[in-house]
């Protein structure tokens, strides 16, 4: 042990005082063990766990890399010396008490921290949902190490006085490593609670967690909230408990009124459920408050019975944001969407009636206003009863986004899915169908290729399927699936939904969450912190070549569009990674008399106050700078219709960065001549560094484009210019619609992350933002 202890000394990457290493000490059987001596505060030493083991005691201390001699030192007192007292010898060894308690001392594993059944510590290799007790004063460091570790954490940490506990979803070797790296734990145990567990409860069990919830609740009052989601459903039972606090009776509409506002198929008041909370099993199973800034309103748009006709979608969606629009004005929206039609289905990623509405709608056209808005909208799901595990995901990929998930301006959802417990004793055998952070099996993919933009552009949860033993087909059941609100509050209180229509909401919901808390942001801006946000798991990568191609990430963005988005890094910057936005405008196109037509007429660059001295300072290491371009388009489907797909878009807009040493000048050239090559229909050429995780070939499709530059943090330091621009589009190209001198806004955020290292890169830049808008001013 004092060798492991002096091999954890050489670690560098925490502070001497932390570090250290977990002894494992076995009791003699049959014998008392004194577990209070073995806690010695003054030298550092935390006893982290006591138990009860086949006939004898054991115990787990976390030892200081300084204090590695002091259990040696006891042992050899023991054997050397005897206690005295008044100065005399009373012939009792010192120690006596702890040290004949003891059979052996040896180096903890994580088997020695668990503090449940041996019988049930997990299987090697299987992902598992960790209750994980923490070291006092380690939370912080333990998630900032789980994050590096691509590991999922739960939402809502528990706090006591001397330990904070956190669900992790890790396998075993993956938690040895986490615990290891970090030494922050202090106990695991199994955590089984799952939808089914709220789910199946009697009624009256289900209202003591309502009202168990109701009081842990935070709300703001209506006229203090900057944010709200509008349901496009089958309606809201706005009565639920858990849902009044947030919708008004009188914020639910129907478009026809004979239907009636309420929800009698139960779809939108589950969607409330997840847009208001999220899943609720993680927020019941949890004890802390639950801080809802936002609010609900709900427009019918599906009738309580039979479907509306395909040709009158488009009608109906314009209808409801009119209506909701006109009774509350001065709202911002976020639109969700989550219901799709397969009518159209095989389109090929060409628009629709429905799709053209929605980025008209989008766009600030088709409804009095002309205010930019947000949608959320489903990539729709699987429509065969009969999902087999041999079939995915080749199925998913196969089956194309539904109408209207190929609209351009809308943020369109998939499914993911991290739920692999099957706690339900009838279930024996039966395993979950997707690997956790894989592909929903329900989720459809953007597998169309060309020109039309990437979707989904995200995947949130949408639960899993499990495999029935015998006949490899994956079913639905509550344990794999999200927990939300019933339409038939009191009985039950609970229901649980699947697939990409929670999906839709939870992205609905985050994207309130940061209009709540950013209220001057743009939709297109709100859609490109998103997005931008989105990263692929740990599963996710795996599917690719060890040696991957720009192609094979393409596959990746097909499949999970740019991944799961992550709320934090959407809101905040922090020291060592920080996010610049910039909502602006130009316009693309002017009138020339020598062309007799449009053509392309201003680009805008920015200089990026980079923290030039702290990056230089990191020489060679690698930094991570991520650029999102967000804005909206005005559709012509009808251009679409003769043939020219690439004229759907009213304009389109590119950004380039500069190359390390590249003059201005030349920076200006190489752009004019990539946007002339893209206006002449070719791609362009030797405008694009390998640095670049995607490649402007597949980044640049749609209205959104995101792409990951890495690279030494020396050389970023040079690429301190970046360049937005047009290229084609219908106003240039039918001129004589009169549409060529519009403006066009949009968003651009830029992020950098220095990773693990630890330099500030925030503070110099907030102060040279904060001087030039002193400047400014």
């Amino acid at each position: 042990m004092v060798r492991a202890a002096e091999a954890a000394a050489v670690r560098d990457d925490l502070p001497a005082a932390e570090n250290g290493i977990y002894v494992a000490v076995t009791g003699r059987p049959g014998e008392p063990l004194a577990f209070d001596s073995l806690s010695r505060p003054s030298d550092g030493i935390e006893l982290v766990g006591a138990f009860q083991r086949d006939g004898h005691l054991e115990a787990t201390v976390f030892v200081p890399v300084e204090a590695k001699d002091r259990f040696p030192k006891l042992v050899e007192e023991y054997r050397a010396k005897n206690v005295t007292r008044d100065g005399v010898d009373t012939g009792k060894p010192r120690n006596r008490r702890l040290v004949e308690g003891i059979q052996a001392f040896r180096l903890a594993a994580l088997s020695d921290l668990w503090a449940d059944d041996p019988q049930l510590f997990p299987q090697a290799g299987v992902s598992f949902r960790w209750e994980t007790w923490l070291r006092a004063n380690t939370l912080d460091r333990f998630r900032a190490e789980a994050k590096r570790f691509g590991l999922s954490l739960g939402p809502a940490p528990l706090h006591f006085p001397e330990t904070d506990v956190v669900l992790v979803h890790a396998t075993p070797e993956q938690m040895a490593d986490l615990s290891d790296r970090t030494l922050c734990v202090a106990l695991v145990r199994r955590s089984s609670t799952t939808a089914d567990f709220f789910d199946s409860l009697p009624a009256p069990d289900q209202a003591d967690h309502v009202c168990e919830l109701l009081g842990r609740i935070r709300t703001r009052p209506p006229e203090h909230v900057r944010a709200t989601v509008c349901l496009l459903d089958t309606g809201v039972n706005a009565g639920h408990p858990l849902l009044s606090p947030f919708i008004d009776p009188t914020d639910c509409y129907a478009v026809e009124p004979a239907w009636g506002p309420t929800d009698t198929r139960g779809h939108g008041t589950e969607l409330a459920g997840v847009a208001v909370y999220g899943d609720l099993t993680a927020v019941l199973d949890g004890a802390g408050t639950v801080d809802v800034p936002h609010r609900l309103e709900s427009v019918k748009i599906i009738p309580p019975r039979g479907a509306t006709e395909y040709d009158q979608l488009g009608s109906v969606t314009q209808s409801a944001v009119e209506y909701a629009e006109f009774i509350g004005a001065d709202r911002q929206r976020v639109y969700c969407l989550a219901t799709t039609t397969d009518e159209d289905t095989p389109h090929d990623g060409f628009p629709s009636a429905w799709s053209s509405v929605v980025d008209q709608l989008a766009a600030g056209i088709g409804v009095p206003g002309h205010d930019q808005r947000l949608f959320c909208v489903s990539g729709g799901n699987i429509r065969a009863q009969n999902i087999t595990v041999s079939a995915y995901p080749s199925a998913n990929d196969e089956a194309e986004i539904e109408t209207p998930g190929q609209a351009w301006n809308a943020i369109t959802v998939g499914a993911y899915t991290d739920k692999i417990v099957i706690t339900d004793g009838s279930l024996a055998g039966w395993r979950p169908l997707a690997a956790q952070g894989d592909l929903c099996p329900d989720s459809r993919c953007g597998c169309w290729e060309g020109g039309w933009p990437i979707k989904p552009e995200i995947v949130l949860e949408g639960g899993n399927r499990a495999i029935h033993p015998s006949d490899g087909i994956g079913y639905s059941v509550p344990d794999l699936g999200i927990l939300t609100t019933s339409k038939d509050h009191p009985v039950p209180s609970f229901a649980t939904t699947r697939a990409t229509s929670p999906a839709t909401a939870e992205a609905a919901r985050l994207a309130a969450l940061i209009s709540d808390a950013y209220p001057d942001l743009w939709p297109e801006t709100v859609r490109a912190l998103v997005v931008g946000s989105s990263s692929w798991t740990p599963a996710m990568v795996r599917h690719l070549p060890p040696v991957p191609q720009k192609s094979d990430y393409g596959r990746l963005l097909r499949r999970y569009g740019y991944g799961v988005p992550d709320l934090d890094r959407a809101l905040r910057s922090v020291s060592n990674c920080l996010s610049l936005i910039a909502q602006d405008s130009l316009q693309p196109y002017r009138w020339s008399e020598r062309s007799r037509g449009a053509v392309i007429n201003e680009m805008k660059l920015y200089e990026l106050p980079w923290p030039r001295k702290a990056l230089l300072s990191l020489q060679t290491t690698e930094v991570t700078m991520r650029v999102t371009l967000s804005y909206f388009v005005e559709p012509n489907p009808s251009e679409t219709a003769r043939g020219r797909k690439l004229r759907y878009a009213s304009h389109g807009l590119r950004f380039k960065v500069i190359r390390p040493d590249e003059a201005v000048d030349e920076f200006r050239a190489r752009i004019n001549r990539a946007a002339a090559e893209e206006v002449g229909g070719t791609a362009s050429r030797g405008s694009d560094s390998q640095s670049w995780l995607i490649g402007s070939q597949q980044r640049d499709v749609g209205s959104i484009h995101s792409d990951i530059w890495r690279g030494p943090a020396s050389d970023l330091a040079r690429r301190s210019i970046i360049a937005v621009h047009p290229v084609g589009g219908w106003w240039k190209e039918r001129a004589h619609l009169d549409r060529w001198a519009s403006s066009a806004r949009f968003a651009l955020v830029v992020t950098i992350d220095a990773g693990d290292v630890d330099v500030d890169i925030h503070t110099p830049v907030a102060t040279m933002v904060a001087n030039m808008t002193a400047v400014q001013t």
